[in-house]
């Protein structure tokens, strides 16, 4: 899937469009039209397509599977399985909408679940308690910060204060306290186009939505692992990819640079094929891990502001890994699929040295890396603290590499 309108798709909206511009209503342009806009993830416009077609055929089954679908990601999942369900037995659609019957099941499902943990831990009020206590005394440093506290306080998860709004402090104390640009400006800040709503101004024009969380599918897989199953998954990506590209169009669109800050908890590694085509010159994604020694950012090749990114990431303390554009850019660049997981790219031959070595090789060589916490490394098993050690090595390489191409 790609979710940019390539030279296919614009011809043939254009040609559909002459179509609708004589006959609104028609049937089969507009079904055929709402399609490619559902690949697209342009919800809004699709369903308008397929409510178009409905009008003019009520029973028209492969409009009634679409709209379904763009109902389904606006979360109406009831009004998505009316429409499933109204396609009959027999039909040449029956398939297709017994098939999005499971996927909408999923995701109505994925919505629906509540932590049954509802209460802070000490750790967690701890932090959020000493974050509400630095905002109370710099509420005249940072324009709008009181806007955050208020959140802060109210918005809750039940008992416990949710984990975006401390993400979003936690940021803002450190782009504060950091002892060199950028430096934060603002927060809260829903006047620099219209529909934005910016996390964070820095200055210089850079603006930044914070964002802890995950994919729906990411929280699936964790669950997965944790209990050992191996279930088929049901996936729709522009569902998937909602909650960043959501964050996405917050960022303004003609002016500044921006960055969506993903701060993924617990098991993850999930990174969609497409995600750098939600990007543009001006807006790119990076994603922290805690398991995690850098920071990875993603986009398109096209992105004008890396050494921005660059600035970001020294404020939070990690090194950037750019993996911009498709996977055939990335791989054409020496990098692989596992790169953008775990650091680490294959073929493992590349590190074949390192496979053979036994512990006291493999702290040795960590010494020689200069590995940033080697005290970590004394007590772990083999097979971590190979990961470790070459998880090092290739971070060592892509900056000297990133220099380079500097």
């Amino acid at each position: 899937m790609n979710l940019a309108v390539n030279q296919w798709d614009r011809e043939r909206i254009e040609q559909l469009d002459t179509v609708l511009a004589s006959d609104p209503y028609n049937v089969d342009s507009n079904c055929e039209k709402g399609i490619i806009l559902l690949d697209l993830c342009q919800n809004e416009e699709a369903l308008a397509c397929f409510e178009n077609s409905l009008r003019r055929d009520p029973v028209h089954t492969k409009s009634l599977v679409g709209k379904g679908r763009a109902l389904m990601r606006k979360e109406d999942y009831d009004g998505a399985e009316e429409c499933f369900n109204r396609v009959p037995d027999g039909d040449e659609e029956y398939q297709n909408a017994a098939f999005w019957i499971i996927i909408n099941a999923y995701y109505r499902s994925r919505r629906g679940r509540r932590t049954t943990n509802t209460a802070e831990t000490a750790d967690e009020k701890d932090m959020g308690d000493s974050l509400e206590d630095w905002m109370e005394r710099h509420l005249g440093d940072i324009q709008n910060l009181e806007k955050l506290l208020n959140k802060f306080r109210s918005a809750k998860d039940e008992n416990r204060r949710k984990s975006g709004h401390i993400f979003h402090a936690w940021l803002v104390k450190k782009f504060y306290e950091h002892d060199s640009a950028p430096k934060v400006v603002a927060v809260e800040c829903s006047d620099i186009e219209p529909d934005t709503d910016v996390d964070i101004r820095l200055d210089g024009d850079i603006y930044i939505q914070a964002w802890y969380g995950k994919t729906p599918l990411e929280y699936t897989i964790e669950g997965r692992l944790t209990r050992r199953t191996d279930d088929p998954t049901p996936l729709d990506w522009c569902e998937e990819l909602k909650p960043v590209l959501n964050k996405l169009k917050q960022l303004p669109s003609k002016t500044g640079k921006g960055f969506v800050i993903n701060c993924v908890p617990g098991i993850s590694g999930l990174v969609s094929p497409v995600l750098h085509n939600l990007c543009s010159e001006r807006k790119c994604v990076m994603v922290i891990n805690p398991e995690r020694s850098h920071i990875n950012v993603y986009g398109k090749t096209c992105f004008a502001y890396r050494d921005k990114a660059r600035q970001i990431a020294r404020v939070l303390g990690l090194p950037p890994k750019f993996i911009m554009g498709d996977w055939n850019e990335t791989q054409s660049q020496g990098r692989m699929l596992e790169e953008a997981h775990y650091s680490v790219g294959l073929p493992w031959s590349l590190y074949g040295e390192m496979l053979h070595m036994d512990k006291e090789e493999l702290l040795n060589y960590a010494k020689k890396l200069k590995y940033p916490r080697y005290e970590e490394l004394v007590n772990l098993p083999l097979n971590l603290l190979q990961f470790r050690v070459m998880q090092e090595q290739r971070l060592q390489d892509i900056c000297r590499q990133d220099n380079i191409n500097e």
